[in-house]
C-alpha cells in the first residue's frame, strides 16, 4: 500500500448489503486496509449478484495479502501491523492469530493446503514465516533476501520463490523446501521486484518488476529468465485467468502516470490490451469460470477523514466494466473462493 493509505482512517459503511449465507462458494473476499491507526477487515461479496453480504470480519492492523485453503474453509491474511489472521470462512470468525515478529507482506500456500509461506519485509526479522496449517504453528527461515516481498510456492510444495524489493538487491530467489541453507537458484531481473505469480500449469514464474515497468518471465524448469515484457507504470500484482491464457497486471502508476491494467497474452508474451480497471487498481481476482474479473481500487488520500474505495466488475470477454461496487475502505487484496478436492 502507499504511505498515504497508512495514514488514512476507517470510513462508515455506505453500500447496499445482501444479508444471509456464510462463505465460501460464489464468494469474493475483499481485504480492507484501514491504515496503521485502525483495525483492518475482510468483506464478502456474492459473485452471483455482485452485492456485499454479512458484516465485516475484523482482523489485525494494516492487512494485505490473503490466501484460501483448497477446501474453501479457511483463509489466512497477513497484517502488516504484525501477525497472520486465521479466518473460519463458514463461521466468519477469526479463530487464531499467528505471531510474526517481522513485517509480513505476501502469502502463498502449497497445493495440498498443508503449508503456508509468508514473506517478511523487515530486515530485522525472519524473512520467511512457515505455517503448518494442521496446527497453525509457525517456524521461520532467516533467508538472505533484503526486503523480502513476493512469495510463490510450487504446486508440489517442493520449492519456494521469494522476491527482493530492495535498492541493493534485484534478484528472485528459489529455495528447496528440504534445504534452506542456501538458495538453489538466484535469478537476477535488474529491477526492484514486487509480487510473484506462477502460471496455472506451473511452467513459468512471472515477476512484477516494479522499478523497471516490466514483467519478468522465468522458466521454472531451468530457473532462467526468458524475457521481460514492458507494461504500465509501477506494476504491483499479477493474476492469471483460470484457463492460463492471459495474465492481468495492475500498474498503480505515479502522480505523472495513469494507473491501469496490462493484459498479457501468455502464448505470445505480448500486451494484448490495456484497460483502466479503476481509479487505483491494486489487485485482480477472477471467478472460477474466468468470465468475470474483480479489481480492487484503493482511493485513500493523506489526511482524509473518509477514505473510500471501490471494486470494479469487468466482463473478461469484452474488457467492459459492468458494475462498480462502492463503499469499501481501501480495498487492497482479493480472493475468489474456489473449493476443490485435494
Amino acid at each position: 500500500m502507499t504511505s498515504a493509505a497508512l495514514l488514512a482512517a476507517p470510513a462508515s459503511q455506505a453500500m447496499p448489503v445482501q444479508q444471509g449465507r456464510p462463505g465460501c462458494v460464489n464468494t469474493l473476499y475483499v481485504v480492507e486496509f484501514f491504515g496503521s491507526g485502525g483495525t483492518g477487515s475482510v468483506r464478502t461479496v456474492d459473485t452471483t449478484t455482485n452485492l456485499p453480504f454479512g458484516k465485516r470480519i475484523k482482523i489485525g492492523k494494516t492487512p494485505g495479502s490473503i490466501v484460501i485453503d483448497p477446501s474453501g474453509s479457511v483463509a489466512y491474511v497477513t497484517n502488516n501491523g504484525g501477525g497472520i489472521s486465521v479466518i473460519n470462512l463458514m463461521t466468519r470468525t477469526v479463530t487464531a492469530t499467528i505471531a510474526d515478529d517481522a513485517i509480513p507482506t505476501n502469502i502463498a500456500m502449497d497445493g495440498s493446503g498443508s503449508t503456508v509461506y509468508v514473506a517478511n519485509a523487515s530486515p530485522n526479522g525472519p524473512d520467511l514465516t512457515i505455517i503448518d496449517t494442521a496446527t497453525n504453528t509457525a517456524t521461520s527461515q532467516d533467508l538472505e533476501v533484503p526486503g523480502a516481498y513476493g512469495v510463490a510456492v510450487t504446486a508440489d510444495g517442493q520449492g519456494v520463490y521469494v522476491s527482493a524489493f530492495s535498492q541493493s538487491d534485484t534478484n528472485v530467489y528459489f529455495y528447496s523446501t528440504t534445504d534452506w541453507s542456501e538458495p538453489a537458484a538466484v535469478i537476477p531481473t535488474g529491477s526492484r521486484n514486487k509480487e510473484l505469480a506462477l502460471s496455472p500449469d506451473g511452467s513459468q514464474l512471472w515477476v512484477a518488476g516494479n522499478s523497471a515497468d516490466q514483467v519478468h518471465v522465468i522458466d521454472t524448469a531451468t530457473n532462467d529468465l526468458l524475457t521481460s515484457i514492458t507494461v504500465g507504470n509501477k506494476p504491483e500484482r499479477i493474476t492469471f485467468t483460470p484457463d492460463g491464457q492471459s495474465a492481468w497486471v495492475t500498474n498503480i502508476g505515479t502522480t505523472n502516470a495513469t494507473p491501469n491494467i496490462s493484459i498479457i497474452d501468455v502464448e505470445s508474451l505480448v500486451v494484448s490490451n490495456t484497460i483502466s480497471g479503476g481509479p487505483l487498481p491494486f489487485d485482480v481476482a477472477f471467478t472460477p469460470d474466468g468470465a468475470t474479473a474483480y479489481v480492487a481500487n484503493s482511493l485513500g488520500k493523506k489526511g482524509s477523514a473518509s477514505p473510500v474505495g471501490t471494486v470494479t466488475v469487468i466482463d473478461v470477454a469484452t474488457g467492459a466494466k459492468t458494475k462498480t461496487i462502492k463503499g469499501f475502505v481501501l480495498p487492497d487484496n482479493l480472493a475468489v473462493c474456489n473449493p476443490r478436492v485435494v
